[in-house]
């Protein structure tokens, strides 16, 4: 079966987003692929390869080397994104979820609904929102990269691919194995690719029959419960504590300085405002840059270890007995809301 150029062309761009969107925090390959309607034809594929490639090819070749550049180049970019702005690029990929919802919905109900699908969702959408808001949340033990710990990568792909709503980078993130993985991606460094790429066929070749067979034989309640795990995992990514227009501030003076944003133990870990890899300080990252804009901080020791090494502090206070003021190099007494807008009016 043939496809139009706009069609190919549309499948190649929601390929590119798959493969791009699957590496990010609260993101999962297979909603994306659920979303997009093509996550049955590759449960297909994947169970009965000879057979599903021969009635899915077409559909799926576009997908497939969309999927491959947008893991290779498109990741990159969107992670840029989140480093600018991880809870605006969140809320964009939240709107992007909650607009293919309904189609979702009708689709769950092609053959029916009754009281068993309901159940099914409800049951599917507390399940999985427990395991996520643990796994962001709760404690988690550090792994050491390595075979084991990029097998287990691989491992986590492979369910984010075939369960929709597994979002592995965000426990990936939390065992500490997500940013040496992506930088082995980046150097094509075969002692991560290899050992990712044996977990992911594992763990595919496992459970993709499985899947497919709740499919054929049990449409409405697996589609329902497909459809709770897709609401899940999106509730549980919106940003609780979101202040837009701060963040929206925020993102435009780093841009405008050409800096990078980063943040106090206390943003990272109990506001959840920025990950915690962009904590700065004694049990964080510690930074030599040339400048550093210190807005709202305080100046507790414990902070000012991970800059002590800064040729310029300027910081902006309204409060002018913070210890920070005694340690900048420049300081400007004022309320944030006001100051930053006049700053990046300045810029341009």
């Amino acid at each position: 079966m043939g496809f139009s150029f706009k069609t190919v062309l549309l499948r190649l761009v929601q390929g590119f987003i798959i493969g791009a969107g699957g590496i990010l925090p609260g993101i999962s390959g297979g909603v994306l692929s659920v979303i997009f309607g093509i996550y049955r034809p590759v449960m297909e594929v994947l169970a009965h390869p000879l057979d599903g490639l021969r009635r899915h090819l077409s559909l799926l070749l576009p997908v497939g080397a969309g999927a491959i550049l947008g893991f290779l180049c498109g990741g990159g970019l969107i992670l840029v994104l989140f480093d600018r702005s991880e809870k605006l690029a969140t809320c964009l990929f939240i709107g992007l979820i909650l607009g293919t919802l309904p189609s979702l919905w009708a689709e769950a109900g092609a053959q029916g609904r009754g009281r068993g699908a309901y159940l099914s969702c409800a049951a599917s959408f507390l399940a999985l929102s427990a395991v996520l808001l643990y796994a962001q949340y709760g404690a988690f033990y550090t792994m050491r990269p390595g075979f084991l710990g990029f097998l287990f990568c691989g491992l986590l792909w492979g369910l984010s691919l075939i369960v929709p709503g597994m979002t592995s980078s965000s426990i990936l993130m939390a065992v500490g194995l997500f940013t040496p993985m992506a930088e082995g991606f980046a150097r094509l460094d075969m002692a991560v690719i290899l050992p990712w790429l044996l977990g992911m066929a594992l763990i595919v070749l496992t459970l993709a029959r499985v899947v497919n067979w709740c499919f054929r034989a049990h449409y409405p309640l697996f589609y329902h419960a497909v459809f709770g795990i897709v609401l899940a995992s999106t509730v549980v990514i919106i940003p609780l504590r979101y202040d837009g227009a701060r963040d929206a501030l925020l993102c435009l003076l780093a841009a405008a300085l050409g800096a990078e944003i980063g943040c106090t133990r206390p943003v990272a870990e109990e506001e959840h405002w920025y990950s915690k890899d962009r904590y700065i300080g004694v049990s964080g990252v510690m930074i030599k840059p040339n400048f550093y804009l210190a807005i709202g901080i305080s100046g507790q020791i414990q902070h000012m270890v991970g800059v002590n090494q800064t040729n310029v502090i300027c910081a902006i206070n309204k409060d002018e007995n913070a210890p920070i003021i005694k340690q900048a190099d420049y300081t400007l007494i004022g309320d944030v809301n006001a100051v930053l807008p006049a700053i990046i009016e300045k810029l341009g």
